[in-house]
């Protein structure tokens, strides 16, 4: 029988407090299959009670797990929070990006080539770090969850390799009707890579979002630096940037230029959660939805949580994102009713 869940959450307040970067995850590198290039992703061992499957985060398109999954506000981030649930967690660094290997066209001031870092090429480091996971962890099936244009390598690799994931998570994945944001917009002369500062950074947030005062402006100043020094060339740049790959990019140029998704929903069989801020204005609610009605998966949920945009990770609904990433993950796959 189909299982399909619907929620639409009403917002509740979170206080800030002590914001920092994870200090207490471990690095685990292992080869890319790129050029002799290696990736990196943050590992936190599971904390809590009950020992479940391992679970894999991807980051977005323009910045990495540092300031992402493994961001404490109020002395916690995502990955403390599926570790307390008994997850041994991961997240993973493209190419290009945080702890892993740069490639070396990035050294160059020249980004007028080909765009690094395609949907093709994710989609392998995803499949190398699953089975760093799955080889660590006695062949466990892997939890995965990513996030907006990480979500095309995530369902890409879902879509060959179900059998190695027990569950997918779609945080504000682009449909094929969806509209970049005003900051990946201006990247059209980099078609290589392409330079975020800080302030490209803020613009991102929805303007309802910064209104509303749900994204924390001393956090976000904290955030910021930790975000600069992912990159150790962004002092030479002004205003100060961070170089990232222009691949994930290039996929949402495709989209808005009627290209169809680099997956297909109708092949994925996986369990899978489709979640998005009734705020977001990169991957609005209405196309996410028409994206969850495509997917085959004989249980999946979409969830809208109120008053968050597409970064509600960085915002005060975040406890409302982990907790609901949380209730699905622990979903028995092997329901019938």
């Amino acid at each position: 029988m189909l299982r399909t869940l619907m929620i639409i959450l009403g917002c509740c307040q979170v206080s800030f407090a002590t914001i920092a970067v994870a200090e207490s995850d471990a690095l685990v590198r292992f080869p890319s299959g790129h050029h002799g290039l290696n990736l990196a992703m943050r590992h936190l061992p599971a904390r809590g009670i009950l020992h479940r499957e391992p679970v894999l985060i991807i980051h977005g398109a323009t910045f990495p797990s540092r300031n992402a999954a493994a961001w404490e506000i109020a002395g916690r981030s995502w990955m403390d929070e599926l570790s307390d649930a008994g997850h041994e967690v991961y997240a993973l660094d493209f190419l290009g990006y945080g702890e892993s290997d740069r490639y070396e066209e990035m050294n160059s001031n020249d980004s007028d080539a080909a765009p690094l870092g395609d949907v093709a090429g994710m989609t392998v480091q995803v499949e190398r770090a699953v089975e760093e996971i799955r080889a660590a962890h006695g062949g466990a099936r892997v939890q995965l969850i990513a996030h907006s244009a990480g979500t095309f390598a995530a369902a890409r690799y879902a879509q060959s390799h179900g059998d190695a994931l027990s569950h997918l998570v779609l945080f504000g994945p682009p449909n094929s009707s969806t509209h970049t944001s005003s900051v990946a917009s201006k990247s059209m002369a980099q078609p290589s890579y392409r330079h975020v500062s800080v302030e490209d950074q803020l613009q991102s947030f929805e303007p309802k979002v910064i209104a509303a005062g749900r994204l924390d402006p001393r956090m976000f100043e904290t955030w910021g630096a930790a975000y600069l020094a992912t990159d150790p060339s962004s002092s030479k740049r002004q205003p100060q940037s961070v170089r990232i790959p222009g691949g994930m990019h290039t996929a949402f140029e495709a989209l808005e230029r009627g290209a169809p998704l680099p997956y297909d929903p109708a092949l994925i069989a996986t369990p899978t959660l489709v979640i998005v801020g009734d705020w977001d204005a990169v991957t609005p609610p209405a196309e996410c939805l028409l994206l969850f009605e495509q997917f085959a998966s004989p249980m999946k949920r979409f969830v809208i949580i109120s008053e968050a945009g597409h970064r509600m990770h960085l915002e005060k609904s975040r406890g409302q994102l982990f907790r609901e990433v949380n209730a699905f993950l622990e979903e028995t796959v092997n329901a019938k009713d």
